[in-house]
């Protein structure tokens, strides 16, 4: 996934280059050139953990887990597992995941300023995000 994001980014860097060129050329001598730039990032992403989808909400940092069967007909939906981080972040979330003895661990990273959640899980799958600290 970290891949197919790279590449959109490449790509979209790729089409706003030729936008900013035609700016600077157009923009008169003396005058400043305003360039607005937006990113974007999706409210959701899905991820797969321990072999179940999981919806991550990257502004709140709430993990959701599916229920049910997608190939029926029956009814899915999207369970509370994992209830927002409590402290105020730039919701701008990402989950990023670490491998260490063939135990993986999964951090809940805000992207804009660094900060690093761990989760912790309980027997039932439900869980709550830990704040990893900066011990400097």
């Amino acid at each position: 996934m970290l891949r197919h994001r790279r590449i959109a980014v490449l790509a979209l860097a790729a089409l706003a280059l030729p936008a900013t060129v035609l700016a600077m050329q157009s923009g008169s001598a003396g005058e400043p050139i305003q360039i607005f730039r937006t990113h974007e990032q999706s409210v959701v992403q899905i991820y797969s953990v321990g072999g179940t989808a999981v919806k991550l909400n990257t502004a709140t940092g709430a993990v959701h887990s599916l229920r049910g069967n997608t190939g029926s007909s029956g009814t899915s939906y999207w369970w509370l597992n994992v209830p927002p981080v409590n402290t105020a972040g730039t919701g701008m979330f990402e989950i990023q995941r670490a491998t260490d003895s063939g135990t993986e661990t999964v951090f809940l990273v805000d992207v804009q300023n660094g900060s690093t959640w761990l989760l912790r899980l309980r027997g039932n799958q439900n869980g709550a995000w830990q704040a990893i600290p900066d011990q400097r």
